[in-house]
């Protein structure tokens, strides 16, 4: 009887735990696919987000882009251009035709006085005739393209040289609007010599030129030759000082006055020329950017007056 009952007992026993480690077994089971389930459904959603901020970052670049193609239209330099343009406009839309020949001396015969023999006297052949008009739209198309082109297409150039504090484009600018005009302001005053102007016109681009040579030198060493600095501002004098003689002559000779508007051309041109070649004394090497942009200041100012002047002077009524 009690070998019955030990073995009843253990049965009961071992058919009792039985059913505990099938419960274990389901339970480590189905937390196992919960498991695989949730980091299922992470991984789901951490690819949707990734997925989402992709095309958030997508659609950025492809607005940024967008809106890069024309950035260059806020510039400086392109605004400039947009504004010399329209100042074109007007001048030839608004100017009259008033005009200027150019001549150059030379000897000729003089048949009254060439009885016994062949007598010279001085003489002037016209070479061309030009309207004021034309020459200022000139002047303010090469000035719009030039900036444009420093705002744009040689924008790299220009920051590398407020970097390296020597601006090539700034003088380059300098020589050709300087010497266009010039030319304006001299044609209004009586100088009218396609020697005399056309040397003083190649005058004021040598004055350009020693004047970038002196900005080299003062940037590569910080103590440049003084003789380039002379160069430049007497390159600047001898076109001043014609201009100058032509208006005395004028006054003295001819016994009458040029309009305002010719008076106010030559003082504007022969300060922005007088002004711009002494800057180079006391510009500041450390603080380059500040002295590049006076220089563009002036430059922009003396064009922008100088069509004004002229646009006022010569309105067609």
């Amino acid at each position: 009887m009690a070998k019955t009952t030990t073995t009843t007992k253990a049965k009961t026993k071992t058919t009792k735990k039985k059913p505990t480690v099938k419960a274990a077994a389901k339970t480590t089971k189905s937390s196992a696919t919960k498991a695989k389930r949730t980091t299922a459904k992470a991984a789901v959603k951490s690819t949707k987000t990734v997925k989402s901020a992709k095309s958030n970052a997508a659609k950025k670049v492809v607005r940024k882009t967008s809106n890069s193609k024309f950035a260059f239209l806020r510039r400086g330099q392109v605004l400039l251009g947009g504004l010399f343009a329209a100042l074109a406009v007007a001048a030839g839309f608004f100017m009259t035709n008033d005009s200027a020949q150019v001549f150059v001396g030379h000897l000729a015969k003089d048949e009254l006085a060439s009885r016994a023999g062949t007598v010279l006297a001085p003489a002037a052949h016209v070479l061309y005739e030009v309207e004021f008009r034309w020459l200022v739209v000139a002047l303010l198309v090469v000035s719009a393209v030039i900036a444009i082109l420093r705002g744009t297409r040689y924008k790299v150039i220009e920051d590398a040289g407020i970097k390296y504090r020597v601006q090539p484009l700034r003088w380059i600018d300098f020589a050709i609007t300087g010497a266009l005009a010039f030319e304006i302001a001299a044609l209004l005053n009586g100088l009218q010599d396609a020697v005399a102007l056309k040397a003083s016109m190649v005058s004021i681009g040598l004055a350009a030129l020693f004047a970038w040579v002196y900005e080299r030198e003062n940037a590569a060493t910080g103590k440049p030759a003084r003789v380039s600095y002379i160069a430049s501002v007497i390159a600047v004098l001898v076109p001043v000082f014609a201009l100058l003689a032509t208006m005395v002559a004028t006054n003295v000779y001819g016994v009458v006055r040029s309009p305002w508007y010719a008076y106010a051309a030559a003082a504007v041109v022969s300060i922005s020329l007088l002004w711009t070649v002494r800057k180079q004394l006391t510009a500041s090497a450390s603080n380059y950017f500040f002295t590049d942009r006076s220089y563009n200041r002036v430059s922009v100012l003396t064009k922008v007056t100088l069509a004004v002047i002229l646009i006022a002077g010569l309105y067609s009524k």
